[in-house]
């Protein structure tokens, strides 16, 4: 898509919209501002040629999430909170690109060195979306669960935001999981700061995991190196329980699978301990019929236990 300003304020618009996409330093955004209140005509154009940029990347922010700096007068939406993007400025035209974004399908990870020196390790029926620039370096978590080994640098901080909650890093290591309504954050080396809805904030430090609420509402706990082992697993293919119920167990390896288990309402609140292979389904529904005394049978893409 590009975006063709046709006169001299559509094309300073153009200027500031790019500007701010790097980042904008306290004397510049005192001068947009200034520009601003020059005339209404600079605001219109700068709202148009912003809204033609967010279309075309296709950026919408995370429910609930803090907004960013921005000029006194206009209510936006975030505007490019990041690189990832190849604009290339010619004459007068604007040529845009989608920031690089990353998926799995069902049953999939996928490991990934991202242009900072990031590692990131993303798992099952999951996506997220890169945006860096000189300023920083931001990652949406749109659904699922990823792991990140993320390089130092103090002058640009590693921002995620998934769903309303935003973590911010450093030089850390954490892993984030979008489960249903609620978000889990695993620090295994550092620490992350948390802000979530409604103005909560929390610290997490190496060993710690947080759990945060549709409500913004952050709880912490260090539930010990086994648990958390337990909890990242899947990093090597693996899952592991530890008296959870078969109904909490089935859930989690649905999330691998095709074929899925559904099973009887008596079986639900059994306990379930041991460690299966993610893709393993059919083992996993084994052990299940001889530590629950149930039957199994398929139907097409489900097998039945106790049904």
């Amino acid at each position: 898509m590009a975006l063709k300003p046709e006169n001299p304020i559509e094309k300073a618009a153009t200027a500031w919209v790019i500007a701010t996409d790097r980042g904008l330093s306290t004397e510049e955004s005192e001068t947009l501002d200034r520009w601003l209140a020059q005339d209404v005509r600079h605001r219109g154009a700068f709202v148009r040629a912003q809204a033609i940029w967010s279309e075309a990347i296709g950026d919408a922010p995370p429910a609930a999430q803090p907004p960013l700096p921005r000029a006194p007068w206009v209510t936006r939406r975030r505007i490019l909170i990041g690189g990832g993007l190849a604009a290339a400025a010619a004459g007068t035209g604007l040529i845009l690109a989608r920031p690089p974004s990353y998926e799995t399908e069902r049953g999939e990870t996928r490991r990934l060195a991202l242009a900072d020196g990031t590692s990131a390790l993303l798992n099952t029926a999951s996506r997220m979306v890169v945006r860096f620039s000189a300023q920083r370096r931001a990652v949406e978590l749109a659904y699922g669960e990823a792991w990140f080994q993320v390089a130092r640098d103090p002058a640009r901080p590693f921002i995620v935001d998934a769903g309303g909650l935003r973590i911010g890093a450093v030089g850390t290591a954490f892993s984030v999981k979008m489960v249903a309504m609620a978000i889990e954050v695993i620090v295994t080396e550092g620490v992350v700061a948390l802000a979530a809805a409604g103005g909560r904030s929390r610290r997490v430090s190496e060993g710690q995991r947080a759990a945060v609420s549709a409500s913004g509402e952050i709880e912490l706990g260090d539930p010990g190196a086994e648990a958390l082992a337990r909890h990242l697993a899947w990093r090597e293919g693996l899952v592991m329980f530890d008296g959870e119920t078969l109904a909490q167990a089935i859930a989690e390896i649905n999330r691998y699978n095709r074929r899925q288990i559904v099973i009887a309402p008596r079986l639900r609140d059994i306990r379930m301990v041991g460690v299966f292979r993610t893709g393993d389904v059919e083992g996993f529904a084994d052990a299940v019929t001889r530590i629950a005394a149930a039957p199994m049978r398929l139907d097409g893409d489900r097998i039945l236990l106790g049904l």
